[in-house]
């Protein structure tokens, strides 16, 4: 399970299952911690700090460690970063379509989830990476978006107006058809 940490004015409020004392809260610019496998720090000179909790199996084809000017940082199967000329990083391009990010570019944000990255571009548009989740491209004909969440469901957008769009979900419509025909279909 993933964990949270927010800056609010000035200050970070944590909310970990994990002990996280190797982290320099003075110098953090960004926290990203996925299903307690892997930690990431993005540090305001845009370099990247990792931390290991559970060794896997993946070998990786970069070390973030390595990556220098990171602008934005993500977990999803892997590590994902993005370089102040809006180029994408990942540690391992080989571990599944989700991770190869090789080819994108003018990114200004990028997220990720088991089985799904998406990465917002500089003219408010979105790129997707999904193996599983032939739904979440609907993201991909998003415009003037200038946020994106994703989760192993669903791709969450917001547009320069504020409003919310989403992206419909593959598993969610199966999980909705179960209960509606099988558990309770009398609240659904």
């Amino acid at each position: 399970m993933g964990s949270t940490a927010v800056k609010v004015d000035g200050k970070w409020i944590c909310f970990f299952e994990e002990d996280f004392n190797w982290v320099d809260w003075d110098d953090l610019n960004k926290l990203e911690q996925e299903y307690g496998v892997y930690q990431m720090e993005l540090k305001n000179d845009g370099t990247v700090l990792t931390h290991i909790v559970i060794n896997t199996p993946q070998t990786q084809s970069e070390d973030p460690e390595e990556w220098k000017d990171i602008t934005d940082i993500a977990l999803g199967y892997v590590p994902f970063g993005i370089s102040s000329d809006g180029k994408a990083h990942s540690t391992n391009y080989n571990y599944g379509d989700a991770s190869d990010v090789s080819d994108w570019e003018k990114l200004v944000q990028i997220s990720a989830s088991p089985g799904i990255t998406a990465g917002l571009k500089n003219d408010g548009t979105v790129v997707i990476r999904s193996p599983n989740n032939s739904k979440c491209f609907e993201a991909e004909n998003w415009s003037d978006i200038q946020y994106i969440k994703t989760t192993p469901f669903y791709i969450l957008g917001i547009d320069t107006n504020g409003d919310f769009f989403f992206t419909d979900s593959d598993v969610i419509n199966d999980i909705y058809g179960y209960l509606k025909n099988n558990m309770y279909p009398e609240i659904i």
